[in-house]
């Protein structure tokens, strides 16, 4: 079963790195459309998993997470954001992980929190059953 992961950043260069990095270890990628809202695309798309730029969101992010969560509650959401997370406390609660802007080494980061979502969903399914 492949995991689909939806990536949402408006950087073009953050956001081939990202679909580069998760293609290679086998996550079936889906770039958004910047022209349409997360929750379209998310919606359209089906993802597992959202990677989400929080700096950059179309509306304010924790109106935006708080809207997905109620529609998909099972979407593992990983936020970006370029502050630290002490200035995005107001949607820590509601997402499944947040990590600073990958640039580089980083990459990896963003990787192992999509490895970590998979790896609870295929949990939290196993005891469904």
């Amino acid at each position: 079963m492949s995991f689909r992961v939806l990536v949402s950043s408006p950087v073009p260069a953050v956001a081939k790195s990202l679909v580069k990095s998760l293609g290679h270890d086998g996550f079936k990628v889906v770039l958004m459309d910047a022209s349409r809202s997360v929750m379209d695309c998310v919606l359209d798309a089906h993802p597992d998993i959202l990677i989400l730029d929080i700096d950059r969101a179309q509306d304010a992010p924790e109106q935006t997470i708080h809207a997905l969560r109620k529609v998909r509650p099972h979407l593992r959401i990983i936020a970006l954001g370029a502050a630290s997370p002490i200035e995005h406390a107001d949607v820590l609660d509601e997402v499944f992980s947040y990590l600073t802007q990958p640039v580089g080494r980083e990459l990896a980061e963003v990787v192992e929190a999509a490895g970590r979502a998979l790896e609870r969903r295929k949990l939290e399914e196993g005891s469904l059953t």
